[in-house]
């Protein structure tokens, strides 16, 4: 629960004080004065400048990208307190939304990928996810024709197929076996390191949700490095509501953008 886009725990920690100090409450509005997760807070000095590790993992660089707060919290020892959570012990009556059904989701794409002829509903009922009856198997239904459509999608990328047809072509997961690339990258900022996955028309990632903007830079910084190390690839992000596909710089301007990135990386993680 949120106010202006500053949660509790946030207001808490920007503060300084502690989580369930009487002067963290007064800075919460009303309606949101229930007593915060405590964080666990190791170390508070100051960080001294900028941090430019000797190499770093190009993963690394991905998910710093995506989250940079996490990152410095990270790099502060500023962690959330252990807790362990119930497990829920009933009979669902609605089809899994939000977290669990993305990952569920996840899930039977990645078996779908694997494996074409994979029985997706036989899975669902073991899982036990859905209610029972004809809400259940309705739901069911509909989840395993969208991972289907998302996985033909997705093997239609790494094969280079420029749409998909009314029917879709019959492919299998040896139609498409990635060629793994082990990328070492000497830059200004740092060396940057990793391995790069690349089918037939190139890098080909994919997550069962809408495209967002942690999808686009992920795709984005690995097709930098890809371009920077001089492969000739094309890349895409296969998405529910659609197909990013990156631009396709020189391999001299994308070592240059990755050095930017890779600056960015060592000022991110030693001040907000």
């Amino acid at each position: 629960r949120e106010s202006k886009g500053v949660s509790q725990k946030q207001l808490g920690i920007l503060a300084g004080i502690d989580a369930y100090h009487p002067d963290h409450v007064a800075l919460v509005p009303p309606g949101l004065r229930d007593p915060p997760r405590p964080y666990r807070v190791r170390a508070v000095t100051p960080l001294d400048g900028p941090h430019v590790p000797a190499g770093a993992d190009g993963a690394k660089l991905i998910r710093f990208l995506g989250n940079p707060a996490r990152h410095l919290l990270k790099r502060l020892q500023v962690t959330p307190a252990d807790t362990e959570e119930e497990l829920m012990d009933e009979e669902p009556l609605t089809p899994p939304t939000g977290l669990e059904g993305y990952g569920v989701t996840a899930d039977l794409l990645q078996a779908c990928l694997e494996d074409e002829t994979s029985d997706l509903e036989a899975r669902l009922d073991a899982w036990q996810v859905l209610p029972p009856g004809p809400a259940g198997n309705d739901a069911k239904d509909e989840i395993c024709s969208a991972v289907r459509s998302l996985a033909e999608q997705v093997r239609a990328e790494r094969l280079g197929l420029p749409t998909l047809e009314d029917e879709p072509p019959n492919l299998g997961p040896s139609d498409a076996q990635p060629i793994i690339h082990d990328i070492s990258l000497e830059l200004d900022a740092c060396r940057i390191s990793g391995r790069i996955a690349t089918y037939a028309d190139g890098i080909v990632t994919y997550r069962p949700a809408k495209l967002k903007g942690p999808d686009m830079l992920r795709l984005w910084v690995l097709h930098l490095a890809a371009r920077a190390a001089n492969l000739d690839v094309r890349s895409a992000h296969v998405a529910k509501d659609g197909v990013f596909r990156t631009p396709n710089p020189a391999p001299a301007e994308a070592q240059r953008i990755l050095n930017d990135l890779a600056q960015l990386h060592a000022r991110g993680v030693a001040a907000p």
